[in-house]
């Protein structure tokens, strides 16, 4: 990568993170919290089963075990992360 698109994208993620804060404080006049992290939740699952699906090489390589783990990981701790910031 070069160093212009590098600045980009270190410039884009912490605009992109305070965006989140802005969006989900208008969105929860509407929604309440839980609603919110469901939706999040359920929109980010989706894309990421896409991307798997369709870009072969995007798949880890996990054991039986190593997968639990992720699907723990996912079910429990990516909604409570984002109920912490919702």
């Amino acid at each position: 990568m070069n160093r212009d698109r590098m600045r980009a994208v270190m410039l884009a993620v912490p605009v992109l993170w305070g965006v989140v804060f802005i969006g989900v404080e208008r969105v929860l006049r509407q929604l309440d919290a839980f609603q919110l992290v469901a939706i999040r939740f359920t929109m980010i699952s989706a894309l990421f089963g896409l991307l798997m699906v369709f870009t072969p090489s995007l798949r880890p390589r996990l054991d039986r075990r190593g997968w639990l783990s992720i699907a723990a990981i996912s079910v429990l701790g990516v909604p409570a992360a984002q109920l912490t910031v919702v």
